[in-house]
């Protein structure tokens, strides 16, 4: 009687290794997109009083523009009195007036 050999010889299956881009060199702050309601910062198509209270409150150094990013029109980093002014206009008329 001859031994039953156990397990056979397979070789191994190739694996892929995942590769991440390099780090960019572009800011980390979100830029509005164009069509975007200025002051709508959940993005819910509107603009809430709370979200006009967030832009003042980044506005004055305060808080973070990554917490509005819609208020920042120009894309300069930086929310100024007619961003805000901007965002009063859609709380008012609605989104989709500018």
């Amino acid at each position: 009687m001859s031994p039953t050999p156990n397990a056979t010889a397979t070789s191994p299956a190739p694996t892929s290794t995942a590769t991440n881009p390099p780090p960019s060199d572009t800011p980390s702050t979100p830029e509005p997109t164009p069509g975007e309601c200025v002051g709508d910062c959940d993005g819910n198509g509107t603009v809430a009083v709370n979200e006009l209270v967030t832009g003042v409150i980044i506005a004055l150094d305060q808080a973070p523009l990554a917490n509005c990013p819609s208020l920042d029109r120009n894309g300069n980093e930086d929310i100024e009195i007619n961003e805000l002014v901007r965002g009063v206009g859609n709380l008012l008329e609605g989104c989709g007036s500018d």
